[in-house]
C-alpha cells in the first residue's frame, strides 16, 4: 500500500479535492477562523511577531507558491496584485476580516494552480511537487505559532513533513547531519551526527520530533540511547519574514 512516506511527491496524493494540499489548507484556515478580531495582535509563538504578522505571512507564502506552481505549468509569472498583497508589515495592521479575506484567496489560489497542473508537467518539473511541500510545510508549522489548541497531525502526515524538512536540512550551513528512519511497523527515528562525529539517536513521536527540528517545542532531556540531544541552529522559514 503507497503511503505518504514512500510517495511523497506523488501528484494524486498530494493535490484535488482529496489531497494533502486542500487538506492542510483545510486545517490551517479552520485555525484561522476561531480567533476573534484582537487576537490578530496578539504576540504569537514567533518572538516579535503578532498572529497577523504570522496569518499574513502564509497568506503571502502561499501566493508565492501559487506564482511558482503557475510560472511552472505555463513560463508566466502573474502581475503582482499591489492592492491585496501586503507584507507582513503593515498589511497585519489591516482589520481581521480583510486578512481573512487575503488568505481565503491565496489558499484557492494555490489549491486551483495545484489542480490545472498535468500529470505530464507534474512529472516533467520537480520544482512543481516542491512548492506544494514547502507551502505545506509552512502552514503546519505556523499553525502552531498561532497559539490556539489544534489538532494533532495524522502520523503518516507528520512523519512525511519531517522526512521532507530533514531532506532539506542535508545542505543547510551550520546544522547537523540528520538522518530518518520510519515505516509503518516501527517508530519514527533521527540519527544526529555533529560536526566533531558524535551520534545521537532519538526516537518517537513524528509530530513532536517536527516541532524539535523546526524550534516549536523543547528537545526531549535525553536521547534514545541515553546521551544528550545537541542543540539545532534556528529552522528559517522557506521565505523570508518580516517583522516589525
Amino acid at each position: 500500500m503507497r503511503t505518504l512516506v514512500t510517495d511523497l511527491r506523488d501528484h494524486g496524493l498530494l493535490r484535488g479535492a482529496d489531497g494533502w494540499l486542500r487538506r492542510q489548507s483545510k486545517r490551517f484556515f479552520a485555525s484561522v477562523e476561531t480567533l476573534w478580531e484582537i487576537a490578530f495582535h496578539y504576540e504569537s509563538r514567533l518572538e516579535g511577531a503578532t498572529t497577523g504578522h504570522v496569518l499574513v505571512h502564509i497568506a503571502r507564502f502561499t501566493d508565492d507558491a501559487a506564482d511558482r506552481i503557475h510560472a511552472a505549468r505555463t513560463g508566466v509569472v502573474p502581475p503582482f496584485d499591489d492592492v491585496r498583497r501586503w507584507p507582513e508589515w503593515p498589511g497585519c495592521e489591516r482589520p481581521g476580516a480583510v486578512v481573512i479575506e487575503d488568505i481565503i484567496i491565496a489558499l484557492d489560489r494555490m489549491n486551483d494552480e495545484a489542480d490545472a497542473v498535468t500529470s505530464e508537467e507534474w512529472a516533467a518539473d520537480p520544482a512543481i511537487a516542491q512548492a506544494v511541500l514547502d507551502a505545506i510545510v509552512e502552514m503546519a508549522v505556523h499553525d502552531w505559532d498561532l497559539n490556539i489548541e489544534i489538532e494533532p497531525l495524522p502520523e503518516d502526515e507528520a512523519r512525511a513533513l519531517l522526512r521532507y524538512v530533514v531532506d532539506e536540512l542535508a545542505d543547510a550551513a551550520g546544522w547537523p547531519h540528520i538522518s530518518f528512519e520510519s515505516d509503518d511497523t516501527v517508530a519514527t527515528r533521527l540519527t544526529v551526527v555533529d560536526a566533531s562525529g558524535v551520534t545521537t539517536s532519538v526516537s518517537g513521536d513524528a509530530e513532536e520530533l517536527l516541532k524539535w527540528i523546526t524550534g516549536r517545542a523543547e528537545a526531549p532531556k535525553i536521547a534514545a540511547d541515553g546521551s544528550e540531544l545537541p542543540a539545532l541552529p534556528e529552522w528559517v522559514c522557506h521565505r523570508e519574514f518580516q517583522s516589525f
